[in-house]
């Protein structure tokens, strides 16, 4: 009831500021921002490359990091030290996983496990980690697999290591890891 009434008190102060200063005969039809600074240092060096009114400065362009064609990962080959092998399933508490993630590699085992698992992936909208490829035309062949899935060539040893896996195929759930 408290925090209503102080709203409500805000709101009525506010109004009757705003109408009180928009029926003075005096007030100049634009309203300039009034800055009250009260100590502390001058945030003048934040601004200094915007080129605002005042003394423009030139900005080098950033550099031009296009890819040749959309979709088409540059930094080939993607390497990590995850390996093929079994994953022990368990479970997982990871509630900050916004969407199921599965990691693979260029390689029998993961390209029998995208195959197998590919329709029940797109039902989860997993994303695809391909942490260990050695080419664009190897990742477009994994691509062929599971054309409907998300495949990023992206090395996985962070996540790995943070929720303790070595091997992949392996899916990642909020729940569960599991292959």
């Amino acid at each position: 009831m408290k925090r209503l009434f102080l709203l409500l008190a805000s709101c009525i102060a506010a109004t009757s500021t705003t109408i009180a200063t928009a029926n003075t005969p005096e007030t100049p039809e634009r309203l300039e921002p009034l800055v009250i600074q009260r100590g502390g240092v001058s945030a003048l060096r934040y601004y200094d490359s915007l080129s605002v009114d005042s003394g423009e400065k030139t900005v080098k362009p950033l550099p031009d990091i296009r890819l040749q064609k959309p979709g088409q990962f540059s930094a080939f080959p993607v390497t990590s030290q995850l390996t093929p092998g079994a994953v022990q399933s368990r479970t997982l508490s990871a509630s900050g996983l916004v969407q199921p993630v599965f990691m693979i590699g260029y390689d029998k085992l993961s390209a029998q496990w995208l195959s197998e698992r590919s329709s029940i992936l797109k039902q989860l909208n997993a994303l695809g980690l391909v942490v260990n490829v050695p080419t664009a035309a190897a990742m477009a062949e994994l691509q062929t697999i599971a054309p409907d899935l998300m495949l990023q060539p992206i090395p996985g040893d962070d996540l790995a290591k943070h929720i303790g896996v070595k091997h992949y195929p392996v899916l990642i759930t909020k729940t569960s890891i599991e292959q």
